[in-house]
């Protein structure tokens, strides 16, 4: 556990709310917020979302009371530029969070929240909220920017390999310290659940409702096929993956789905039990989902923003506030527009695309949902617009912004996104021509760096601790062109 902001802040915006209390009436109670990130949750694996296994009963529940956005995307194909943008408004192009390492005199260096990035955090801090985190990965981490503003962040330590904490394990660090919260403080609490994350190894000492018996059949008798599946393992194996192999890794997945459902509702539980949620915000969402093989050798996430590890759960409970099911696309870009205007706080400064809507707003949603995939040569964006969804590809990171490919597909008649079912009339194009117009203004940003980015050195610890997950191979990092300066102070707490 790491305290995180300095004290002397702290006591500065307590005298404040102080000294506004003595010279004028109080202000109104501010409701609790809380924003739980359910890290690696696919929606179309969730109950809540149609799917055949119980994986999430306690979120279906919880869905039953609030806002649920049947097509939620996040903006990114993995943990640290989705963040970001949760907690700042932003696309990946802009705040500069995205997937790539650099090389320079024997140091790995790592793209990560800039000091000078407004986000939703401060925004409370100066509200005079507690502020607490727990988070079970390693990209939620006090070391890659996020935990700035906070006052105390539970974490993996990395110490003995340690890289993940399971949800449970997160509960009973968090709990008595939601007890030292100061009640008459507004709170604002983050979780990060991590139990979905490969690999896929949810505890075999207990009984689990799924899969059925006999549903794995193809097990009994075969040692060639790891009970519980490492998906690290099989991306050093060229992703040469046995249709037996996804079976069973989707099975242990929905298992972990389902202890992470068991360690959410426990949370919540708690916050009740403290009298938190009697006014209150909660917004459940993730990070990113999970490709299971659905399109040919894409395993796992970090990859092309298909629609398995683009598409969320979002499931947003106000007290007294809507409770519906919305079909436009949503974004988790507009978390934190949410949380500010629930709070009647001034908006943060606005991205490329103007000011977003609240997801609680009765127009909710803004006229598309952008997603970003890059690699230091390939940008590959996705803009949702109803059922429309753009896949657009840059293959040089030098390109014209015309030399691209650009793939229009309806997901209602075509949702496993196959090329060869996309219409080729002039109409079809046609129709295609202002969601272009909208990912080429986002690439264009990406041509030079974010001014919001840093560039953080990681240890040989971060460095094990990130191939353990599967996040590294031993390919050494590329150096890019025009990269920014590496600040002095590069080093923090893992």
């Amino acid at each position: 556990m790491h305290r995180l902001r300095p004290i002397s802040r702290c006591v500065l915006v307590a005298s404040l709310a102080a000294l506004g209390a003595c010279s004028g009436p109080e202000p109104p109670a501010r409701p609790t917020v809380v924003l739980i990130t359910l890290d690696t949750t696919r929606a179309e694996n969730l109950s809540t979302y149609g799917y055949r296994r119980p994986t999430d009963p306690f979120l279906r529940s919880l869905a039953q009371r609030s806002r649920v956005f049947e097509r939620a995307y996040s903006t990114g194909t993995w943990t640290l530029p989705s963040h970001v943008s949760m907690f700042s408004g932003l696309h990946p192009a802009e705040h500069g969070c995205w997937f790539r390492l650099d090389k320079r005199d024997g140091e790995t260096l790592f793209p990560v929240v800039g000091d000078d990035l407004p986000l939703v955090t401060g925004s409370l801090l100066d509200a005079g909220y507690s502020l607490i985190g727990a988070v079970g990965g390693p990209f939620t981490s006090s070391q890659y920017g996020l935990a700035r503003d906070f006052d105390e962040y539970i974490q993996p330590s990395g110490v003995d390999g340690e890289w993940q904490l399971a949800g449970s394990a997160i509960n009973a660090r968090l709990f008595p310290l939601l007890a030292e919260v100061d009640a008459a403080r507004p709170l604002f609490l983050f979780v990060n659940y991590f139990d979905a994350h490969a690999p896929y190894d949810p505890p075999q000492d207990r009984v689990y409702p799924f899969p059925a018996v006999g549903e794995l059949e193809f097990m009994e008798g075969q040692r060639e096929l790891h009970p519980m599946p490492d998906m690290t393992e099989w991306q050093a194996q060229g992703w040469e993956i046995l249709e037996q192999h996804e079976r069973l890794a989707i099975a242990n997945y929905d298992q972990e789905l389902l202890l992470q459902d068991e360690a959410l509702e426990a949370l919540m539980g708690e916050l009740e039990r403290l009298g938190r949620l009697d006014d209150a915000l909660v917004i459940v969402t993730a990070d990113h989902g999970e490709m299971f093989g659905e399109q040919r050798g894409a395993y796992g996430h970090s990859c092309r923003p298909w629609e398995p590890v683009t598409r969320v759960p979002l499931v947003v409970y106000r007290s007294g506030g809507p409770v519906d099911r919305r079909r436009e696309p949503a974004s988790v870009a507009q978390i934190a527009a949410t949380i500010l205007d629930e709070l009647g706080l001034t908006q943060l400064p606005p991205g490329a695309a103007g000011p977003v809507p609240s997801l609680l707003a009765s127009s909710p949603t803004p006229p598309e949902a952008l997603v970003e995939f890059r690699t230091p040569d390939e940008w590959v964006g996705a803009v949702h617009a109803g059922n429309l969804k753009l896949v657009v590809d840059w293959h040089a990171r030098d390109s014209a912004l015309g030399e691209r490919d650009a793939l229009l597909i309806d997901l209602d008649s075509n949702p496993s996104e196959d090329p060869d079912r996309v219409p080729r009339t002039t109409a079809w194009n046609a129709t295609r021509e202002p969601l272009l117009e909208r990912a080429e203004a986002l690439h264009a940003k990406w041509l030079a760096w974010p001014e919001m980015a840093r560039l953080e050195v990681l240890d040989g610890n971060q460095i094990a601790g990130l191939a353990a997950l599967g996040y590294l191979t031993e390919r050494a990092p590329e150096t890019v062109e025009g990269a920014p300066p590496v600040p002095e102070a590069t080093t923090g707490d893992y």
